[in-house]
């Protein structure tokens, strides 16, 4: 959601059509859809990942989201 003059201060919408004396433009998407990746740990197994001089064990852990929506709508109110 956007709070105050949202997108364009002159309130036009689609098209650049500006909104009629006394409405706004209100802009609102569908629900949002989030996609989880798999964890992939760097390196992938105990022995690279530790140090031994310095007693040290280090791994890298990332995942990758994906953020949707199903569609967006205009609508003048």
């Amino acid at each position: 959601m956007i709070v105050g003059a949202g997108y364009s201060a002159t309130n036009s919408g689609p098209g650049n059509t500006p909104a009629e004396p006394g409405t706004v433009w209100l802009y609102i998407t569908g629900p949002l859809v989030i996609r989880r990746g798999p964890a992939v740990i760097t390196p992938d197994r105990p022995g690279p990942s530790v140090n031994t001089l310095t007693n040290d064990h280090s791994v890298l852990v990332e995942r990758t989201y994906v953020v949707a929506t199903t569609c967006t709508v205009h609508v003048q109110v």
